[in-house]
Parts: structure tokens; C-alpha cells; sequence
């Protein structure tokens, strides 16, 4: 599965003009199959430079995996810790206690990571594709089909929806288009209200 998954990100680099996601896929993909750790840290640093937090994250984490396997554990705790601040951030409470379980063999542990509600809630709380995402899910898209819309990947678009709706204090999808309804086209230059 996974040479399959490497074949598929190397077609989609090969008709890149750019270096980008297709790019960054294959590297990951390759790095993954080899057990090694460098690579990914490559393509991590990639997804941190172009805001690809959940990418980056779990990149890291994956890196710091395959460091630890690799004897650097200091090096693996420090790599393990980017990744926990990102899914702390965006409240991904399942995916740190997966990272946990993967890296608790080698004795690396989260240090002061909080995985509570967000300190800052409201609409005014979102940032980025967190506005688009929740217009898109208060029209009723569903996650594949908003990861299509942005161009984005569902697992991002998974992450967006669970932070938006802490953020906006709701706990099903239509109580967050009632709660976006009241904010339509906030996402271009107009007032946010919390």
C-alpha cells in the first residue's frame, strides 16, 4: 500500500512545474518506506514554511519516530514536542494521544502541552482556512467535499472543522451553520462578531 501511495505522489510530482504537494507526497512517502527520519524533516520544515500545520505536524511526527528508532531521542523529543504544540493549538486531543502511544516506547513524554478548549473563542477566534471551512460546512458540504473545494487534504479539513466548532462553541454541524448564518461574507473585509 504504502509503494502504492508513493507511485501516485510521484505522478502527481511529475506533472508539477513547481515543486509542491505532489513533491513533498513522494518525499514523505519515500522517506516513510526507508526509515528515514531526515527526509521527513525536510518536508516538514516545507509544510511549516507554506502553513501547513496539520501536514507539518504530522510529518514531525512520523520524523520523530523513525529519529527514535534511530538512537537520536533527544533529537526525536524535540522534533515529537513541534508536532504536540500544533495538535494542542488545534485541539487534535486524538491525535496526541496517538503520537503519545507511538513515541512513549522510546520514553518520550508531551512536556506542558495543554490539550483544553481554545483560550480564544468566537467567531473573531478564526484564522485562515478555518473561515472558509466553516462557511463551507454551514452551506452543508460535507469534509471531502470542502477538501476539494480548498485544495486541501480531509484530514485538514477534519482539524478545521473540529477547531472551528470549539471555537464557536457548538457541538453538531447544524448548530454551526446557525452559528455561521449570523456571520455570511465575514470572511471577506467585514466585521467579525464573537
Amino acid at each position: 500500500m504504502a509503494r502504492a501511495a508513493l507511485r501516485l505522489a510521484q505522478a502527481e510530482a511529475a506533472s508539477e512545474t513547481v515543486p509542491a504537494r505532489g513533491h513533498n507526497a513522494a518525499k514523505r512517502c519515500a522517506a516513510l518506506i526507508d526509515g528515514d527520519g531526515e527526509p521527513l524533516l525536510e518536508v516538514a520544515q516545507r509544510y511549516r514554511e507554506s502553513g501547513r500545520r496539520v501536514e507539518f505536524a504530522v510529518t514531525s511526527e512520523d520524523a520523530a519516530v523513525l529519529l527514535a528508532r534511530r538512537g537520536e531521542v533527544d533529537r526525536a523529543r524535540r522534533t515529537f514536542q513541534q508536532a504536540m504544540l500544533v495538535y494542542a493549538e488545534l485541539g487534535a486531543s486524538w491525535d496526541i494521544r496517538r503520537a503519545e502511544s507511538r513515541l512513549r516506547e522510546f520514553g518520550i513524554r508531551r512536556a506542558g502541552v495543554s490539550t483544553g478548549q481554545p483560550t480564544v473563542a468566537g467567531w473573531h477566534a478564526l484564522v485562515g482556512d478555518e473561515i472558509r471551512v466553516a462557511e463551507l460546512a454551514a452551506l452543508g458540504r460535507s469534509n471531502p467535499e470542502i477538501a476539494a473545494e480548498l485544495a486541501l487534504s480531509r484530514r485538514v479539513v477534519q482539524a478545521h472543522v473540529s477547531r472551528v466548532m470549539q471555537k464557536l462553541g457548538v457541538d453538531s454541524r447544524p448548530d454551526l451553520m446557525g452559528k455561521v448564518s449570523g456571520h455570511s461574507g465575514a470572511s471577506g473585509t467585514g466585521e467579525r462578531s464573537g
